[in-house]
């Protein structure tokens, strides 16, 4: 539990960082992209998920399971599983269109916290770092996006099993969600160090306490309507940067890719 203190305490860290320094400019662009993103899945959803229950109930329910009751059940199911997808997608897709300035946002995170801006300056722009970061960025995004979906797959079935399988479910998923969106947020500074993909989840599991709290912060931030939308992004990069230098100065040596 201490751990995942830590990286909630992270977040407090990454407001002082982000003001005293002067990055807050570089968290408008997810923030904008996050207003946008949130009001429009949820229209989408319940334009869709409306007439996709009706049709799961008409067509895929036996006949002597068709009621009322059975149509609550159904819509209660389909509504969580899609919030669940919703918020999968909200930090995947926001952080493939965001990925080109990840990587500078947490460099100059981490210069800032290191005191390497005051010997080094801002970060500098580079089209060829760019790239490099947004590949990672996606890459990363992708197989986070891949074992969520693996794992909303994997709740649903568990869900039939009578009695304990709801139970299961209702608190296999969202740790798994809330995991695998700190994952991503301690990438930038490993990928930095030229540690590889895999090297960033056997650090993650190895901190996964650590990295729970980042997307803990991450998550608790979107339950904020409008405000957090806009924060949690890029709150979730420099919190995740923090912490994970933090870390790599205890731990010696660094994490290898297995």
């Amino acid at each position: 539990m201490g751990n995942i203190f830590a990286g909630l305490k992270d977040y407090l860290r990454a407001q002082s960082l982000l003001f005293r320094h002067g990055l807050w400019p570089l968290f408008l662009v997810p923030g904008i992209l996050s207003l946008f993103y949130l009001p429009l899945s949820m229209v989408l959803g319940y334009v869709f998920l409306r007439g996709f229950t009706e049709y799961v109930h008409e067509n895929w329910v036996p006949d002597f399971l068709r009621g009322a009751i059975m149509m609550i059940f159904l819509t209660l199911f389909i509504w969580v599983v899609a919030i669940f997808l919703g918020f999968i997608l909200f930090r995947n897709v926001i952080m493939i269109l965001y990925s080109p300035i990840l990587g500078f946002l947490s460099e100059a995170t981490e210069r800032a916290a290191t005191g390497r801006e005051e010997e080094e300056g801002a970060p500098r722009f580079s089209w060829k770092e760019t790239a490099h970061s947004a590949l990672r960025g996606t890459s990363m995004s992708l197989i986070t996006l891949l074992f969520a979906l693996i794992g909303l797959a994997t709740s649903t079935l568990i869900a039939f099993v009578p009695v304990a399988g709801a139970l299961i479910a209702a608190v296999f998923m969202p740790a798994l969600t809330v995991y695998l969106a700190g994952v991503g947020f301690c990438d930038p500074p490993l990928e930095r160090r030229k540690i590889g993909v895999g090297g960033t989840f056997t650090y993650a599991w190895r901190n996964r306490g650590r990295v729970f709290g980042h997307g803990l912060g991450f998550s608790l931030l979107l339950l904020i309507p409008v405000v957090g939308w806009f924060l949690a992004p890029s709150y979730g990069v420099v919190a995740g940067t923090l912490g994970t230098i933090d870390v790599l100065r205890e731990q010696k040596p660094s994490p290898e890719e297995p």
